[in-house]
């Protein structure tokens, strides 16, 4: 089974690009040239969030914005690796006071 981010859009990691950099850095194993963010980010807010909170560039959108594409590079455990991310963006939306619409829920892996 091949699970994808499950993203609700809210945008409030694009609007904090310095803190998903902070959260990432303290993973080890990776090659951190490949996390460069290379868009500018005043304030933490990425130049190509859009209003409806949306990417302006999301299909070529940098690795450190694609967690299915950043498992797959550094064979991290996909799940355990998601619910760290999505902890993360849980905390975010708090701190932002983001409707709890957003919230995801945590991943739970299958038992065979």
């Amino acid at each position: 089974m091949d699970v994808k981010f499950p993203c609700s859009g809210c945008g409030c990691c694009c609007r904090r690009v310095d803190q998903v950099i902070a959260n990432i850095n303290v993973l080890d194993d990776y090659n951190k040239e490949l996390l460069r963010f290379p868009y500018n980010h005043n304030n933490g807010v990425c130049e190509n969030l859009m209003e409806d909170n949306k990417c302006a560039v999301y299909e070529d959108r940098p690795l450190i914005c694609n967690f299915d594409k950043f498992v797959r590079e550094y064979e991290f455990e996909r799940v355990d690796f998601y619910n760290l991310i999505i902890a993360s963006c849980n905390k975010m939306m708090d701190e932002d006071n983001i409707d709890s619409k957003f919230k995801i829920n945590k991943l739970w892996k299958r038992k065979f």
